[in-house]
């Protein structure tokens, strides 16, 4: 048996080591997501896979709404592809276009298709679409920034502004340290009590510098060796944070890698 989104095999009345006093019903379900369903005489166990990447839901379903919009409520109760349609209608100036991604083929594996801040977790073909804003030009740091994602790097956040009031990251106004640093040699130095980046500066100040900064700041132009202390992109808590490779470490010399993801 099968589905758009799983393969089902079922045994009924199975006899174990052909003892016919000994019979079990079974059902194995392997989802395109990597997922899997067992059921064994009407019990069921659900084992997920673990991507190796953040996401939320699968496809632009429910859950990955609920996580993305303040306003998901209201998306929901319509669907998120009307509601979408409905926000760049003829005649309107909100100054809001939609981008639609065909996915032409079942991925041979469940991808990251991200565009701007969303990212969706790609498990099907078919039609992904998201609401842009129109801006001016890109200004000098969006095209460093976008050359660093091209070339291995991620973004690093000191807020999720998506929620009102926004989710900042802990300590945000704290005094900068050598624990903010992976690579405390190159990116803070050895002195005690003494950085590369002024004592004074704090979380807030600091990350807003790195070309990497996840928001077009203007004032973006630093590439420091290792990675950073950062918010995770759709943190729902202060303390989500991890490291973010936003260093020339991890530029990769052979880009082949990057554009197979």
């Amino acid at each position: 048996m099968s589905s758009p989104n799983s393969y089902r095999f079922v045994w009924t009345d199975a006899a174990i080591n052909r003892d016919t006093n000994n019979l079990v019903s079974a059902a194995l379900e392997l989802f395109r997501n990597g997922n899997v369903s067992v059921t064994t005489n009407g019990v069921a166990a659900h084992l997920p896979r673990e991507l190796p990447f953040e996401h939320h839901g699968y496809g632009q379903d429910d859950e990955w709404v609920a996580a993305n919009f303040t306003n998901a409520t209201e998306i929901l109760a319509v669907g998120y592809p009307q509601w979408v349609d409905a926000q760049v209608g003829e005649g309107l100036t909100n100054g809001l276009f939609k981008l639609s991604v065909t996915v032409t083929d079942d991925p041979p594996e469940t991808t990251s298709l991200t565009v701007g801040n969303l990212s969706v977790a790609v498990t099907n073909a078919g039609e992904y679409v998201f609401l842009l804003e129109k801006g001016p030009d890109s200004s000098d740091h969006v095209v460093a920034h976008e050359i660093g994602h091209a070339l291995g790097m991620e973004d690093c956040y000191i807020a999720n502004k998506r929620f009102n009031p926004p989710i900042n990251i802990a300590g945000m106004g704290d005094p900068i340290s050598s624990q903010m640093f992976d690579d405390k040699g190159h990116d803070w130095g050895l002195e005690s009590s003494r950085g590369f980046y002024p004592v004074h500066e704090t979380i807030a100040t600091t990350l807003p510098q790195m070309v990497m900064y996840g928001v077009d700041a203007g004032g973006s132009h630093d590439i420091p060796s290792g990675s950073v202390y950062s918010l995770r992109r759709n943190a729902k808590a202060s303390n989500q944070t991890f490291s973010s490779k936003v260093g020339a470490n991890f530029i990769k010399v052979d880009i082949t890698e990057v554009y197979s993801r």
